[in-house]
């Protein structure tokens, strides 16, 4: 019972949801109230046993004030000053609200000693103070807001957020300006920001008109909004214009009264929207929305660039009161609809999207305990707590099961491998460790703190730290990784609005102070995107919900947006770039692409009654027809007049079976997490296996014929990181990774690896210690030098780009002669090239189809069939091409044959009528579509292997019966390892592997006795004696190896030089230096010259 008017009040006792789950309150009715008695509420309790208690201070007094909030084992504390009023009774003021972290949010307010005198904003919120650190401020103004001028409210006219860190400013405000409107016109409220101004219509208590006796005068508009604008930053341009059209619903026949009953209306009556009409860039997008009885859109109608109509229909379950439950909703332009069941307490039973049937089931209590798909695959949950189930069972019988905090988080977790992690939580609930299956070394551990500087979150993992700085806005403005020898930083800054602004570059120590930086307009869309060079794209909104795309070098690119009723829900049906080249979209009203041209060519796609792609129209191979099972999965795909490949799929619908038309079959294997253990394809089984934290193991490559099986094993530490790959010969090469991951070393291949803040490779010593350095280009970080040191410096190579990061030259800086220089056409495709070579020009049509390039005067024609394949080589090479029904390439020059799967089976280098049987090469696949095998004419066999990260590994030619294995760091192949057998086909004293390096012909028994340097030594005697044959003087001594090895002298072996065999006082350099023999003792001249300066040049 209130004092006030003797009306009655209700409080709620309990809230009960239609499953049956309930809220229970209590209240306390204090002894003494100056102002009547009310309830305080001090307790809540759930039906499934938590609690929630509320306690007050002065709790039976007539000063009754919350005091703390508890359950769960926390308390949230709030705190009171007394009011300064100066009269009577001293009101509390909130003073303070303290969290079991330490964070709180403290608040001050304008008393009569801070604000003398009737003026605006006494005794009212002067500041509040968030746990982050944010003070909002406030500033008031009396303004009339109802039909009585004398009656004035106490309104905000200016709000300030300060002490902001990695803002566009430290503090951000705004002004509010209010307008009293007065019949016809609306009350309007101009809020001026920091990036912009929005201006409100709201139908005022004097916009209305009298009605009949004074009633009926729609007091259901008063407060609505009827136009926003929002405008540039200067308050002058409107960028979009929103308005709004009310129309009225009667909900009581009761009448509705307002201002102790002055103001009456026959009866209570709610408003409705009908139309929201937007203008924006030149364009206008409605929406117009018609309404059931319970005010429920039914009918929604949405015009911009395209029309659309949605039409819904809704349900009350069990005939409850509910509202919302939606039975059908169907879309113009789409065939099917989407239709809902319920169960009685307003569940979802069943959801029907267009022929997709997919089931739920529920607890008594409605928590979830099944959902069946359309193919009746059942996942099942159960044992819940807390609203966490703590089993689950999926379709093909892996399990999960989960322990749960009394609070509802999930204190662990275990997957259907038995393999579990484990969490923990703050006194916030914020998620403080991860403990992984690998255990304590690996875990995680989360900490934050509070303050004026924002939110600090740490995380840690063995000798890892990465520090996360948020500013007084939660915008995450640093993140600092640090743990090895030097910290990894990057910064951000950010607008009033919230949008990122600038984003640095990676840098050591401290985060670089160059970066991308971000404009914006008024709308919140992004303007210009600024390099740390200067250069820029621009992105210009244009009418008719187009933008155009300005790059670094100032060719445009124009997007062409579809929209309904809203201009920023778009969708993308045209392009338009340099050199006249459009591509056109189609696109029906689910946002499917349909259709797309370009060039005179177009390709179409169909969808079934499903939603499901049906089929492909691609000129160039026909119609690719395709069909699903009952959740969409492709069960068989047709190109053209090819056999059909069909799939299967296991119970979660990872794809099993590959059957080939034609015959031929892929197939995959995983457990129960999931995780890939086998793939099988052409003879060759790749095998897999597992850490505990999913990451590779080891790899095995087994192929059937020839019958061979190969190993890659890989090592990990605690945090994850590799540590060392097994090569299948036992070759270890270990990486010792930093905190970072980041290798250091590569066996005896690399070492001393450095990086760039960006964590690109900077530098490392080959294991020959030579050293590889890498600059990059500090403002857009491109690689701008290549260079491996040493006398003969074997590498010197500087990159330059244009300002869209075009590759423009390649200047060696070692031979000047093979300098490369490219250009680029305004698609930023590749038009001309200069280097040793020559010059080189190259041409396009509008689909970016090649036409014409000519290298060194030396040019080729690219011509084009119908249905836009290329058919026809002319020029410098001639050459017609036809292709078989899946558009893959059966001749030109040569001919090529192709596997089931579209990959290359062989090859002829020429066209000849045998080539299918009798190929010059043929080669054979794994499951990955990677090359495993390949055979030549005359029975030489190469198998490769690729690792799972796709690099090529290693290397086994058969014939040779020898290997090569390829190393890698940092994305760098650094060395290659090759084991080399005696096998020697044309018996010419070289083996087989040794003619491949140096590119000779193993089947030529002229190379072993041929001398390709000029020594005096053939190439079977370099061989032999282990010198290079490809360098006269292996040793660099200054005497080539043929006469070391005449006169009994060691080619290999530097140390010859300087000594004097025949003791004739003349070292063996300088003996072969003036024609004399080194173990011949030479008459001494009359005068001895000073030999010295002769052997220092020989030998240096």
């Amino acid at each position: 019972m209130s004092p006030d008017y003797q009306l009655l009040t209700y409080f709620v006792s309990r809230i009960e949801d239609a499953d049956g789950n309930y809220l229970d309150f209590t209240y306390n009715i204090p002894a003494d109230n100056v102002y009547g008695r009310h309830h305080l509420l001090t307790r809540i309790k759930s039906s499934d046993g938590r609690q929630v208690d509320f306690n007050y201070k002065d709790e039976q007094g007539p000063r009754a004030v919350l005091s703390s909030i508890s359950g769960g084992g926390k308390t949230v504390n709030y705190n009171y000053v007394d009011a300064d009023w100066g009269v009577g009774q001293k009101p509390h003021y909130l003073d303070s609200v303290r969290y079991p972290d330490g964070g709180r949010w403290d608040y001050t307010y304008n008393h009569r000693t801070t604000l003398t005198g009737e003026v605006p904003g006494r005794f009212s919120i002067a500041s509040m103070t968030s746990p982050a650190g944010l003070k909002t401020s406030y500033s008031y103004d009396y303004r009339q807001m109802g039909t009585d001028p004398a009656e004035r409210l106490n309104v905000i006219t200016r709000r300030v957020q300060s002490n902001i860190t990695s803002s566009s400013s430290s503090s951000h405000e705004w002004k509010y300006t209010y307008t009293k409107g007065y019949s016809p016109n609306n009350d309007t409220t101009l809020e001026n920001g920091p990036d912009s101004c929005v201006r409100y219509e709201h139908v005022g208590s004097n916009t209305i008109t009298n009605g009949a006796s004074g009633v009926d005068r729609g007091l259901w508009k008063i407060g609505l909004l009827v136009k926003k604008e929002i405008l540039a930053k200067s308050c002058g341009t409107v960028l979009r214009t929103e308005t709004l059209t009310w129309g009225s619903q009667n909900i009581s026949d009761q009448n509705e009264m307002r201002r102790y009953n002055l103001l009456v209306e026959n009866y209570t009556r709610a408003p409705v929207l009908l139309e929201k009409s937007v203008r924006q860039d030149g364009s206008t997008y409605t929406s117009s929305y018609t309404y059931d009885a319970y005010g429920q859109v039914t009918k929604l109608v949405e015009k911009g660039q395209r029309e659309r109509t949605t039409n819904t229909v809704y349900t009350r379950p069990g005939g409850r009161w509910m509202l919302g439950k939606v039975s059908s909703q169907s879309i113009s332009g789409i065939s099917g609809s989407i239709s809902n069941s319920y169960t009685s307490s307003g569940r979802l039973s069943q959801e029907n999207r267009y022929g997709v049937i997919t089931k739920y089931g529920y607890s008594g209590s409605g928590d979830l305990t099944s959902h069946t798909d359309a193919n009746n695959k059942v996942t099942t949950y159960s044992d819940y707590y807390r609203g966490v189930p703590r089993r689950v069972v999926y379709a093909d019988g892996a399990i999960i099961t989960r322990t749960v905090n009394t609070r509802g988080t999930v204190a662990s977790e275990t997957d259907p491998l038995g393999r579990t992690t484990a969490y923990t939580y703050d006194s916030m609930d914020r998620l403080s460790g991860i403990t992984p299956p690998k255990g304590a070394a690996a875990k995680q551990s989360i900490a934050y703190s509070l303050g004026s500087f924002g939110v600090r979150e740490t995380l840690t993992r063995g000798g890892y730290t990465r520090l996360r700085e948020y500013n007084q806005l939660g915008q995450l403005i640093k993140q600092t990784e640090s743990g090895a020898s030097a910290a990894i930083a990057v910064a951000a800054k950010y607008n009033a609005g919230g949008q990122q602004i600038f984003v640095s570059h990676p840098g050591y120590g401290a985060a670089s102070t160059v970066g991308e930086s971000f404009n914006y307009d008024g709308l919140g869309r992004l303007t210009k995107v600024t390099h740390a060079d200067g250069s820029a794209l621009g992105y210009a909104h244009q009418s008719g919900n187009k933008v155009a795309i300005t790059d670094e070098r100032q060719n445009i690119t124009t997007q062409s947006y579809a929209a309904y009723g809203e201009p920023d829900q778009r969708v993308l049906t045209g392009i338009s770039q340099p050199g006249g080249i459009q591509t056109n979209l189609t696109v029906d009203n689910l946002g499917r692409v349909t259709a797309i041209a370009q060039g005179g060519l177009t390709r179409s796609f169909t969808f079934d009654g499903r939603g499901f792609l049906s089929s492909e129209a691609h000129p160039e191979t026909g119609s690719t027809l395709y069909t699903h099972d009952a959740v969409g999965n492709v069960l068989t795909k047709k190109v053209g007049s090819a056999p059909a490949d069909s799939y299967s799929y296991d119970a979660r619908y990872r794809l099993l079976k590959v059957t080939y038309g034609g015959g031929g079959t892929l197939t995959k294997g995983y457990d129960l997490g999931g995780r890939l253990l086998s793939q099988s394809y052409s003879g060759s089984t790749w095998t897999y296996s597992y850490d505990a934290h999913d990451k590779l193991v080891s790899e095995t490559l087994a192929l059937s014929s020839p019958a061979r099986s190969y190993r890659f094993s890989y090592a990990y530490n605690m945090l994850d990181a590799l540590t060392s790959l097994t090569y299948p010969s036992g070759l270890v090469v270990d990486y010792a990774p930093d905190v970072y991951g980041r290798p250091s070393k590569a066996g005896v291949f690399a070492r001393s690896l450095t990086y760039h803040p960006s964590g690109t490779l900077q530098s490392l010593v080959y294991g020959n210690n030579r050293t590889l350095s890498v600059a990059l280009d500090a403002n857009r970080l491109r690689p701008t030098e290549r260079k491996v040191s040493g006398a003969d410096a074997p590498m010197y190579l500087r990159y330059g780009y244009d300002a869209a990061n075009n590759l423009t030259s390649i200047s060696d800086l070692q031979s000047s002669a093979y300098t490369q220089t490219l250009g680029y056409d305004a698609l930023n495709r590749l038009t001309s090239a200069k280097g040793i070579w020559g010059t080189a020009s190259y041409a396009y049509n509008v689909r970016g189809d090649l036409t014409s390039q000519s290298i060194a005067g030396r040019s080729i024609s690219y011509g084009y069939d119908a249905q836009g394949r290329l058919n026809q080589l002319t020029g410098g090479v001639a050459a017609t091409l036809t292709y078989d029904a899946k558009g893959n390439v059966l001749k030109a020059r040569g001919e090529y044959g192709y596997d089931l799967a579209g990959n290359m089976s062989y090859l002829c280098l020429q066209r000849r009528a045998d080539c299918a049987g009798a190929p010059d090469q043929r080669y054979v696949y794994d499951g990955l579509g990677r090359r495993t095998l390949q055979t030549f004419a005359d029975g030489e066999q190469i198998i490769s292997l690729y690792g799972h990260q796709g690099q090529l590994l290693r290397q086994d030619n058969l014939l040779d019966a020898g290997f090569q294995e390829f190393i890698f760091v940092a994305g760098e192949r650094i060395a290659e390892r090759e084991q080399c057998e005696s096998v020697d086909t044309d018996k010419d004293g070289l083996p087989n592997c040794y003619e491949r390096r140096f590119g000779f012909d193993r089947k030529n028994p002229a190379d072993g006795a041929a001398d390709s340097d000029g020594d005096g030594l053939s190439n079977a005697r370099e061989y032999a004696l282990g010198t290079n044959l490809r360098n006269k003087d292996s040793d660099g001594d200054g005497m080539p190896d043929g006469w070391e090895v005449t006169h009994g002298l060691n080619p290999l072996s530097s140390a010859d030089a300087g000594l004097d065999p025949d003791g004739d006082g003349v070292p063996n350099a300088v003996e072969y230096a003036t024609g004399k023999l080194p173990k011949k003792a030479d008459a001494p001249p009359k005068i001895r010259p000073d030999l010295s300066p002769a052997i220092d040049l020989l030998l240096n």
